[in-house]
């Protein structure tokens, strides 16, 4: 029996994630088959904003370089293409702006 299509984009989306997650080298790794929700993330992505952390804003800008480039290749997910640009270039400042005070 054929699954639906839009489950196998579904579960074929979760897969890119999970990888995208664990290879970014990220302290909190996602659990095997459990990615983190979005809102999980960008809450990670403004405290590393909000608390300067080395660690976790190299964790973000790959997290929002990868939004970036899934936000290319997938079609349906165009329209958050700009957000994780803008995301990216405020976490980039962050990393920018660490490295020039130390």
């Amino acid at each position: 029996m054929q699954r639906p299509r839009r489950r196998l984009f579904a579960d074929q989306l979760v897969r890119v994630l999970n990888l995208a997650v664990v290879s970014s080298g990220s302290q909190r790794e996602a659990p095997a088959g459990k990615p983190m929700t979005r809102f999980k993330e960008l809450r990670r992505i403004e405290l590393a904003l909000e608390h300067k952390n080395a660690a976790e804003l190299g964790w973000a800008l790959d997290y929002c370089t990868m939004r970036c480039k899934l936000a290319v290749t997938v079609y349906m997910m165009r329209k958050q293409g700009k957000y994780w640009r803008q995301m990216e270039s405020k976490v980039r400042c962050a990393l920018e702006n660490l490295e020039t005070s130390k």
